[in-house]
């Protein structure tokens, strides 16, 4: 009986796990700013990469109880082994910003308004494309200030936003790293790109819905430089970039 009682303490005096910390809303920049090191935070399955089936290595961390890629996804390629349908992809403006996807190339015929979503798309397998309701999910857990926790830190090498005034600066402190690397518009069979350095414009799972009497259009998750803003709404372009989620366990 003495040593339960003992054991029962220690475990007391322990405080919660990394892992406990994290899923109750610890982000990664707080654990970095408590000196827990990227070797820790690994080992708390808090951070960590993914693979594609070309090969291409991703960074993920987790958010809440959510792990999402820390990186634009890259693939031409479904986790299948089949390759993208012509113009459903484009190469973003700069090579950092990742590939961009048309809704029906990002979806692979799948669509997903469920949190979790169901619709792997262009994912790796072990990941889905995030609905509508896992953004905003995100952008609960992050509470405050959650474009400026999104956003690349504007102190690091690679920050790219355009910013207007000295608020707007991004801290990355949930670690999603956001780039603005703005969408994509098909003129033809050739790409002009929009808002770079402006927005950051990412893809859902959700089904596209008419509106303004012109058309269907998709649901996107879109950070906007000027402010401390993120919106989630129907928006016409072309190509957006994605970030997947990773599947519940």
């Amino acid at each position: 009986m003495f040593i339960f009682l003992l054991l029962s303490s220690c475990e007391e005096e322990s405080g919660p796990s990394l892992a406990e910390q994290a899923a109750d809303g610890t982000l990664v920049g707080e654990f970095k700013a408590m000196g827990i090191t990227d070797s820790q935070l690994e080992e708390a399955n808090i951070i960590g990469t993914v693979v594609d089936v070309e090969g291409n290595s991703y960074k993920w961390v987790q958010i809440g109880t959510q792990r999402w890629m820390a990186e634009n996804l890259r693939t031409t390629t479904y986790a299948d082994g089949t390759d993208l349908p012509p113009l459903s992809f484009s190469p973003s403006y700069l090579p950092s910003f990742g590939t961009m996807y048309t809704i029906g190339g990002a979806g692979h015929g799948q669509t997903s308004d469920s949190n979790p979503s169901s619709a792997q798309g262009v994912c790796p397998s072990g990941w889905h494309l995030p609905s509508k309701a896992e953004w905003e999910e995100l952008m609960y857990e992050l509470g405050e200030n959650v474009a400026i926790r999104l956003k690349t830190n504007a102190e690091e090498p690679g920050d790219l936003w355009t910013v207007w005034q000295p608020y707007t600066n991004g801290n990355n402190l949930s670690g999603f790293a956001a780039m603005p690397g703005g969408y994509g518009v098909w003129e033809n069979e050739n790409m002009r790109f929009e808002d770079v350095y402006d927005y950051a414009v990412f893809r859902t799972s959700d089904p596209q819905i008419p509106y303004g009497g012109h058309g269907y259009y998709p649901f996107i998750f879109g950070i906007y430089f000027s402010y401390d803003y993120t919106f989630i709404n129907v928006f016409e372009s072309s190509t957006a970039h994605v970030r997947c989620v990773k599947n519940e366990e």
